[in-house]
């Protein structure tokens, strides 16, 4: 268990439950799923509970970066499933690649960086065309 190399952790895992490999957070949850920890009551101050267990086991998330959960859950806080990354890289791991309307690898960037599916665009176009 990862408490034995981070021994830090030790209270910090013990407000966990175990699901498969990951160590799951008991406590209070952000609206987003991310455990979280109370740090001052006054004002209301949380730290996410996944970023404390990386910094007590003496690991630094630089500004600018993101912690990735590669095991896919949000409220899981074992070491050994976060991975500290660029926003940019972070974001990219992120996207989707098949549309809401199911068409995969069909993405078009936009001007603004958003990306949008081509296919869907072009049925887009046409209901507006048919509609004038």
């Amino acid at each position: 268990m990862s408490s034995r190399r981070y021994p830090a952790l030790g209270w910090l895992y013990a407000n966990t439950e175990r699901a498969g490999e990951c160590l799951v957070w008991k406590g209070s949850r952000s609206q987003r799923g991310y455990g979280q920890i109370l740090v001052s009551a006054r004002p209301n101050r949380y730290e996410l509970a996944h970023r404390a267990a990386l910094r007590l086991a003496g690991i630094e998330i630089p500004e600018g970066h993101d912690v990735h959960h590669r095991c896919g859950n949000k409220s899981c806080i074992r070491v050994e499933h976060l991975e500290v990354l660029t926003r940019r890289e972070h974001m990219r791991r992120h996207r989707q690649e098949v549309c809401q309307r199911g068409h995969r690898d069909e993405w078009r960037e936009r001007p603004n960086g958003q990306r949008e599916c081509r296919v869907c665009r072009r049925e887009r176009q046409r209901e507006q065309r048919r509609a004038v």
